[in-house]
């Protein structure tokens, strides 16, 4: 018993009468520890009941004394066949068992998958799944994760970790990625502590993937049940459509939505693309919080919802550069795609900023060409008698009278009659002060008054304070007056 218990030998030859413990009791010693050691009995006693008994205790050779080398040395082949035998069997079970444990992730994700998509398991087939995987708790909570659209799987991978990384491994139950979404079936744990692990699983994949996820949560129910918590999901996750990035439970889908129309007109797009074709970007952003406002206050159906969103977009990238028209029109299926109402505002809203700040530059540029050209006409014109805004818009610019006022006005500062009286009265103070005397007959007709020096006396005292002749002849007042 010592030897065997240092060695611990594969194959023992005894004999079954032995001073202090007999065979039989060291067979039964052994096989309480090392129940597959193998066992050759070779005795001179060939009574049966020592047979029986010994094969009670797995014994299968059984030698009577005296026997030769041969006879012994076949039983111990056959043992040793057996031995490797056995352990050959056992290294193919145990990779069998291995190769069943690699793909236990595998079968245990199809499972899932299978029967979200409606597989139909019977009871049976639910019993020896759950064995399977070693499942024993009888109530469970289904989690839905959809992060935004333009996720590729690699990103779904890194959400499914940190998902588990947050709520703890040993609390899922199941896991999967169908489509978009990352699915989880995990054990109960209470609302409010699984509300803020996934919360924190948001946050950490929009801190590091930029991207935010929508999460709806089932109510408690049974394994057998997966499709309905799948299913009772899917229509909380309708209503964070509306929520706005909010993790929402059975208890929001009490959300009621409207099938009547919003009360937009084609009236609502144009005053929109109004603001935008004009650079208007104050107007442009309060019509857009209204019209959005609009939407979240009537809860509409959500395809009627992207409906309406699809054509104002249409109608603000009309206005656009032509060139960049291609890449906006794939907003429109990202708009279709899109979670939530607050999604597609982020895809409408920067899109009708810019084309209305384009807009403005170019507005801006044609404005301030539009002025340039009526400088520099007035200069060319002081001496002209015609020279008025109605005689600019109807002979040289072809514009509306109106228009050119209050565009001159807007970026000048000045009346267009105001600005010309400057001008002239300028040249007037430049003639007055020159050496060559210039009369004042000259002066008028080089500063379109013709020659009514009195009316031209009359406007030059009102712009300068002094007659004509008290400025000529007063240069160190007039100096003063202008400073």
């Amino acid at each position: 018993m010592d030897i065997i218990r240092r060695m611990q030998p594969e194959i023992v030859i005894t004999d079954l009468k032995m001073p202090g413990m007999n065979g039989l009791e060291l067979i039964k010693e052994t096989r309480r520890e090392w129940p597959d050691i193998q066992f050759i009995i070779l005795s001179g006693y060939g009574e049966f009941d020592f047979a029986k008994q010994a094969m009670k205790y797995g014994v299968k050779y059984y030698i009577l004394k005296p026997c030769d080398d041969q006879e012994l040395i076949v039983y111990l082949q056959s043992s040793i066949r057996e031995i490797r035998e056995k352990e050959n069997r056992q290294k193919y079970l145990d990779r069998i068992r291995a190769d069943i444990q690699k793909m236990i992730p595998q079968v245990k994700e199809q499972f899932l998958r299978e029967m979200i998509l409606g597989a139909g398991y019977t009871a049976e087939d639910m019993r020896y799944y759950r064995n399977l995987f070693g499942i024993r708790q009888e109530s469970f909570k289904l989690i839905v994760l959809r992060p935004e659209n333009g996720c590729d799987l690699t990103d779904k991978f890194a959400l499914k970790n940190i998902t588990f990384d947050v709520i703890r491994r040993e609390n899922i139950c199941l896991s999967t990625i169908v489509a978009n979404e990352v699915i989880l079936l995990i054990r109960p744990i209470r609302l409010g502590e699984l509300t803020a692990s996934l919360e924190e699983v948001k946050n950490n994949f929009l801190r590091y993937f930029k991207r935010d996820v929508l999460v709806g949560i089932s109510n408690e129910n049974r394994f057998a049940c997966i499709r309905q918590m799948y299913q009772e999901v899917q229509e909380c996750l309708k209503c964070e459509f509306y929520l706005d990035g909010k993790i929402v439970t059975k208890h929001d889908s009490a959300i009621v939505f409207s099938s009547r129309q919003a009360p937009f007109s084609f009236e609502t797009y144009d005053a929109i693309a109004d603001s935008v074709k004009t650079g208007n970007l104050e107007n442009l952003t309060a019509q857009l919080d209204q019209f959005f406002e609009t939407l979240q206050t009537e809860k509409i159906e959500i395809e009627l919802v992207k409906t309406h969103c699809m054509e104002l977009f249409l109608h603000i990238i009309r206005l656009g550069d032509p060139n960049e028209i291609g890449d906006y029109y794939r907003y429109l299926w990202k708009i279709g795609k899109a979670d939530t109402l607050a999604r597609i505002g982020g895809l409408i809203r920067p899109v009708a900023v810019r084309i209305t700040r384009q807009s403005y530059e170019t507005q801006t540029r044609k404005h301030s060409m539009i002025i340039r050209t009526m400088i520099e006409c007035i200069e060319k014109n002081r001496d002209n008698p015609k020279l008025s805004l109605n005689w600019l818009a109807r002979e040289v610019l072809f514009m509306n009278e109106n228009y050119l006022g209050k565009l001159f006005l807007k970026e000048t500062g000045e009346k267009f009659s105001q600005y010309v009286v400057k001008i002239r009265m300028e040249k007037a103070k430049e003639m007055l002060r020159d050496d060559r005397n210039y009369r004042m007959y000259e002066i008028t007709r080089q500063i379109g008054f013709e020659e009514n020096t009195q009316y031209f006396s009359q406007v030059f005292k009102k712009y300068t304070g002094l007659t004509p002749s008290e400025y000529k002849n007063a240069p160190r007042k007039t100096a003063e007056a202008e400073r």
